[in-house]
């Protein structure tokens, strides 16, 4: 019988913990039943996944395959890259165009591996040409968000991410030329004694991040930000102090500097269920991080009315945006684990 656990205390989040609710062991994943799934916290969620995958396909098949995913990956942004190499004058719907044509033909190739890709939105193709939409995003997994957008949801963004990726070979030309917008982490990590100088040149970089946002959302492109400021270790969603200072502080300035500049935007919640099926921390000592037999989704939500507000960081709460990000995430790994247990009755019929 496969046996589910939930993961140690110790992997989760030392602050703002609660007590765990132990997922029973040698329990098959058939047996959980939809009241006790919606039981469980997000990280529990995703061990009960990453145990299921596990048993589907050994070690040695998981590396196979995942050497393999990241072979087509690098190709299809070489050859993406060298069709704009020398291209200067390139107007950016164009380069986006290109782009989002080179990760559809990878969104196929996922699918011929058994990648399952689904993409729900609730914010139609009309109302994304009539502006800008600021998508604030989810990041719970490993970086196939950030490599994938387009290609899952069909949408041209530009991304707000770290400067070192501006740095990786072709992937880095790839986003630079997509219009990427850096943000440089040495500026906005400080501790919580740091000096009023320290915090200048953090309010600085931030103020300068959301000028560069609002001149986009001002001609009516649409830009992807990670709210939280980095992946999760532990599958929660802004279960932290500093996470939610970020998520206030950035929106904060995006919504002045928008409002300096006279920019009509909307905004978009953007949850994400990437192949990577456990966060980063946990998938790095199982020494899988890409799951091919896995789930690739994303959910955009119209988030226009909801109120972005400190919480104690476990709320599920469909009236604020933090808590609806949550309620989302989960909805959707339980989806993909009753999916898994329908596929599984089917085969043993």
């Amino acid at each position: 019988m496969l046996e589910i656990f939930g993961p140690s205390r110790s992997e989760k989040s030392k602050e703002n913990e609660r007590p765990r609710i132990l997922v029973p062991k040698h329990k098959d994943i058939t047996d959980l039943d939809p009241e006790f799934l919606e039981t469980l916290d997000l990280p529990e969620l995703y061990e009960v996944i990453h145990k299921h995958l596990d048993s589907q396909k050994s070690f040695v098949e998981n590396i196979r395959e995942n050497i393999r995913f990241k072979l087509r990956l690098f190709i299809n942004f070489v050859q993406a890259v060298e069709k704009i190499r020398g291209q200067n004058d390139l107007p950016l719907e164009e380069i986006h165009a290109r782009f989002k044509e080179s990760e559809l033909k990878f969104r196929r190739e996922m699918e011929q591996m058994g990648t399952v890709i689904n993409f729900q939105s609730e914010i139609s193709q009309e109302m994304l040409s009539k502006k800008g939409y600021l998508m604030l995003a989810t990041h719970q997994g490993g970086a196939l968000e950030t490599y994938t957008m387009k290609a899952v949801t069909g949408i041209n963004m530009i991304q707000v991410g770290k400067d070192e990726l501006t740095r990786l070979p072709y992937f880095g030309e790839a986003i630079s030329r997509n219009g990427h917008i850096s943000v440089h982490r040495d500026k906005v990590k400080i501790k919580k004694d740091a000096t009023p100088q320290e915090r200048a040149v953090r309010d600085a970089e931030i103020a300068s991040i959301a000028e560069q946002v609002g001149k986009n959302l001002a001609t009516k492109q649409h830009v992807v930000l990670f709210f939280e400021g980095t992946r999760s270790k532990n599958g929660l969603i802004a279960n932290t102090d500093a996470r939610q200072d970020w998520c206030m502080e950035i929106t904060t300035a995006i919504e002045e500097a928008c409002k300096k500049l006279g920019v009509d935007y909307g905004k978009g919640l953007l949850v994400l269920d990437t192949l990577s099926v456990l966060p980063i921390g946990v998938e790095e000592k199982r020494r899988t991080p890409v799951r091919v037999n896995g789930d690739c989704s994303a959910r955009l939500i119209d988030a226009t009315n909801l109120p972005i507000t400190r919480d104690d960081g476990h709320e599920f709460n469909s009236k604020t945006f933090l808590g609806t990000a949550r309620l989302n995430l989960k909805e959707m790994l339980i989806e993909r684990i009753r999916r898994y247990q329908s596929e599984l009755k089917a085969k043993s019929k």
